[in-house]
This record gives C-alpha cells, structure tokens and sequence, in this order.
C-alpha cells in the first residue's frame, strides 16, 4: 500500500492566526476534555529524567509541526533532557532505519504507521516493550491490535486516520429541499443526491471501497479477530458499486489525485476521503468543508480500514534511552497532547481513551472518532496477509467492475485464494 502524499497549502491562514485560535480552543475545551490529563502526565516528583534521545518522524503537512511542539514540550517539562529530530520523508523512514540499527546506529525511537512493524521485527531491529511499563487501559483496545505482534508489544499508539465522507456545505445550502441540506446516512441518499445534481467521488479500488462490504453483512475478520471471510456481501458491494457509477453525476474514478483536486476545487459535492486529506481540502474549502459519517443501510455500518501511527524503539537502545522513549511516549498520548494535536491538525484521531470530542466545537474531529469507532483495526499478526489479500482483491474487484467477471465469481475466487492459504497454514502446524 502506498502512503498518500499531498501537498498542503498555507496561504489563507496565517501561522499567527492559527496559535490564537488554537490557543482559544485549548482554554475553552480544557475543562471538557482534560479531567483525567493529570493522572496521565510524566510523574515530575520522582527522579528527572535526563539524557539525549534521537527521534525520526515523519515529513507529513501539519502533523510536522504538531510532533516538533510536542517535542519542544517535553524537553521544557525535563530540562535535563535533550531530544534530536529529525523530520524524514515518510516512506523512506523503515529503509534507513534498518539499515543504520544494523549498524549499532540509526534513531532511539522513531514515529511510523504500525504496518511497518512486522517487517522490523522480522529484521530483528525493534526492541519490546515491558507491558508492565505501559499503561495499556489508556488506549483504545482498536489500537493496541496494531502494536502487539506474535504476543508482544512493539510500540505506542500515537494517533489514527481512517476514511469519512467530505462534503462541500455551500453546494448543501443552496438546496430549496431541506433533506438535501443534510449530508446522506444510507447508500441509497448518496445515489439520489448525485440523480439531483450532487455529484459523488469515490476512488476505484479494493481497499478504497473496502468500507463497503461491511454494509452487506461481509468482513474478513470475525468478531474474534481471527481471518475468516465472508465474502457474499462484497458480491453485492460490488454490484451496487456497478449500479451507482451508471448514475448521473457519480463517479467511480482509479485516480485519487483527480477526484481530490476536483473536490477541493469545488467541482464535487461528495468525495470519500482519506482523513490525512483533510488539512488540504481544509485549506482549500476553509469553513465550506464539512464531514460525515460513511453511508450504511439497515444491515450493517460502513467499515474502513484503520491506519494508526506508532512509536517504536531501537533494539540497540540503552535502558535510559528506552526510559526516555516510554516517558516521551506517555507524554504525547496524554489528553492534553492528544488535543493538541487535534487542533492543529484538524484531522487527528486520539488513541487514548479518555479523550471525548465536543461536537458543537469540533465537527469534523468528532466525525472521525465516531467512524474510527466502527473501523476495521487489522491485527498486526494478519498484515502480511492482508497485504497479499489487497492485492489479490485488486485483481478480482478491476475485473468485476469491468464486467469481465459476475461480482459473485469475484467473491468466490478472493474466499478461494484466502482460504487456501489458512489451509496451508494448518497444515504447517500439523
């Protein structure tokens, strides 16, 4: 899977009047939100924490800044304490990480997304985290599936992303129909908004529509998170995704890029978005964009993939180095931080628990923490599977919406394929 790179642009709000307006949300929501941000801070009467720690993370928008303060922070509260940063392209991160612990070198923690961590693991260059020096009752459970590995823990949840519903609430508001004034709740809405001249975007591809089989009663993971599909929900996903890109106005379109940009212009009135888009389409819509919850029908809720950023650690660490790494760690998924970051982001997802969103104040994060709630967290155990149940999904679903195959042959060609390899799986074990 690649990461989603887009460039963020600036020019309509400046730096000074972001910090007032973040400034103002923090003092009027502190009361709200932070009536546990106590207990989760770094214990400062016991003995302070001192040394240099060397942190990567990622060139990614405004999620740059956000660490850098984080940062900035945390050495205030420990004077003693002297972190090195590094910002690095997002996708070049595990390469040179690995590369430079196998020397004995490379960063003492660094911040990627969790599905990286079975390929470091594997490489033997992340170092386990003490489950007995981690609070793990702060974190949505979600998250914790995509920090443990083969039993063990490898890192801390930071933050989440995961896919919505953006809409352009201008084009809304010029409706002389008040239903249409609403975004839609049900598949069938979208349709007849987009019959009325509300144009839909949706990105064309297995993991882009993976949201929908849920709907139809389909998934791949049971409800006790074991990999065992049930596709014959996704055949009629399929055909309704078949049936809704012959309407007017929808368009089920491979290039994101393209509908992005055509959203962002104004030119669509609908477009399921990636969460990490927002901070563009922010800057580009400014109050005119808004966000919904993913549409869903009587037999199910929409169900998207959840992608969670992570903290992790150099096996070739010294104790104090992971110590400060734990502390840092605590520190910026502590409620205060989390709302930092949602603040300045505008589209951060908190994994700590004790972090509820006041939706009169902060529309669109609260969307995002609802629809996180029902998003499919991937066990880290299953992500090299799911890897190769994308891409073999891929195949089927192009040659499904294309017509060369039924929708059903599609079905039952991807069960066939995960099946298979669960079968090969027993057989190993016996």
């Amino acid at each position: 899977m690649q990461s989603l790179r887009l460039r963020v642009k600036t020019a309509w709000r400046s730096k000074k009047a972001k910090m007032i307006i973040s400034l103002l949300l923090l003092f009027i929501l502190m009361p709200i939100f932070l009536y546990a941000c106590f207990s989760d801070l770094p214990n400062q009467s016991s003995e302070q924490q001192r040394g240099t720690l060397l942190v990567w993370y990622p060139e990614d928008g405004d999620l740059t800044e956000v660490v850098g303060l984080g940062l900035q922070e945390f050495e205030k509260l420990n004077p003693q304490v002297t972190i090195i940063e590094q910002a690095i392209p997002i996708d070049e991160i595990p390469e040179r990480f690995f590369k430079q612990s196998q020397s004995g070198l490379g960063a003492s923690v660094i911040l990627i997304f969790s599905r990286n961590i079975p390929r470091l693991v594997s490489q033997g260059v992340l170092e386990e985290i003490d489950r007995k020096n981690l609070d793990l009752s702060i974190y949505n459970p979600p998250t914790l599936k995509q920090v443990s590995y083969q039993g063990k823990i490898y890192g801390i949840p930071l933050g989440s992303r995961t896919r919505v519903l953006c809409y352009n609430q201008k084009k809304l508001q010029v409706s002389p129909d008040p239903l249409l004034k609403q975004p839609p709740t049900t598949l069938a809405g979208l349709v007849e908004r987009a019959r009325k001249g509300y144009s839909v975007g949706i990105v064309s591809s297995f993991e882009d529509t993976f949201w929908g089989m849920a709907i139809f009663g389909s998934y791949l993971w049971d409800d006790q998170g074991r990999l065992q599909p049930r596709l014959d929900g996704w055949a009629k996903w399929l055909e309704w995704l078949k049936f809704a890109s012959s309407q007017p106005n929808f368009i089920l379109n491979r290039q994101r890029e393209l509908l992005h940009n055509a959203f962002a212009r104004g030119r669509l009135t609908y477009y399921v978005c990636n969460s990490i888009e927002i901070a563009d389409l922010k800057n580009s819509l400014q109050d005119d964009l808004r966000v919904a919850l993913l549409p869903q029908e009587t037999q199910g809720k929409a169900a998207p993939i959840l992608y969670t950023r992570v903290m992790v650690f150099n096996r070739n660490n010294s104790d104090n180095e992971n110590s400060l790494g734990l502390a840092l760690g605590k520190f910026l998924t502590n409620p205060e931080q989390q709302l930092q970051a949602i603040i300045q982001t505008e589209s951060f997802i908190p994994t700590n628990r004790r972090v509820q969103i006041e939706g009169n104040l902060l529309p669109i994060e609260s969307v995002l923490l609802q629809q996180s709630h029902n998003a499919v967290a991937v066990p880290l155990d299953d992500w090299e599977k799911l890897n190769k149940i994308l891409e073999e999904g891929e195949f089927w679903y192009e040659r499904a919406i294309a017509g060369e195959i039924s929708s059903s042959t599609a079905a039952q060609k991807l069960t066939l394929y995960i099946q298979s390899g669960l079968d090969q799986e027993v057989r190993k074990i016996n």
